[in-house]
């Protein structure tokens, strides 16, 4: 590893960028600085242009502003410099709506789900508008049943609440008291 990629993850991470950013950071520089063929120190306000990203990658538009604060990273913090970098334009995202399922074809979708745990996950998800990542993370202590609400860990550790629904909560009373029996005998086997 270069030091100046060694500096580049350590201002990274001296920031609280999670690994994934110091990754896909590290990659947009390392990628930027091969289309050139010259070290990411040696590139010059001439270099800095990303339409090559846009045209012959195809590169979505996240892609394209991942890179632009890639390159603004390294160029305010790890290489502290005046170039044209500072004033690269982030892209426009397109508005989209998203595409919303009807509820037959979520009750679907539901039923035909067989193992009771996944779907009350995706229960979960669908009811409160949750990330996978989200759901999956949940613990009985981020059920507040005295407020009716959820408290949910997102992204970047931002904390944030989401309401209940009696029916959700009565559904995940039964699951928890009818699984119950299984984990005891499950761990009562692995014990002996």
């Amino acid at each position: 590893m270069t030091p100046l990629r060694q500096r580049f993850i350590q201002d990274l991470q001296l920031r609280n960028r999670s690994p994934k950013t110091v990754d896909t950071y590290v990659m947009h520089v390392r990628n930027f600085a091969r289309h050139f063929n010259e070290s990411p120190e040696q590139l010059t306000g001439e270099h800095v242009h990303l339409l090559h990203l846009l045209h012959e990658k195809k590169a979505s538009w996240a892609q394209y502003n991942q890179a632009v604060s890639a390159l603004r990273f390294l160029d305010t913090v790890t290489c502290p410099s005046d170039t044209v970098v500072t004033r690269l334009p982030y892209g426009k995202r397109p508005k989209r709506l998203p595409l919303v399922r009807s509820r037959e074809e979520v009750a679907r979708l539901l039923a035909g789900v067989r193992n009771p745990v996944i779907a009350m996950v995706l229960r979960t998800i669908y009811a409160s508008g949750l990330r996978l990542g989200e759901a999956l993370a949940l613990t009985p202590k981020d059920i507040d049943s005295g407020q009716m609400v959820l408290r949910v860990t997102g992204k970047g550790q931002k904390e944030r609440v989401v309401p209940l629904s009696a029916v959700w909560l009565a559904e995940v009373r039964l699951l928890a008291k009818n699984s119950e029996p299984e984990c005891v005998s499950t761990r009562r086997k692995a014990s002996h």
